[in-house]
């Protein structure tokens, strides 16, 4: 299994904040899942969570 979170920067909302998603792949198989969290694209730092 492995887990990945990623922050959405395609689609910021008015102040500049991307949702925070966590991807969890396992046997071929992907799911999305949202964190409820936000934060800035220059805030986010994958290797820190």
């Amino acid at each position: 299994m492995n887990l990945t979170f990623r922050q959405r920067t395609d689609r910021l909302d008015k102040v500049g904040w991307g949702v925070i998603f966590l991807n969890v792949t396992w046997d071929g198989q992907r799911l999305k899942l949202l964190t409820g969290v936000k934060c800035k694209p220059a805030n986010f730092q994958e290797d820190k969570l």
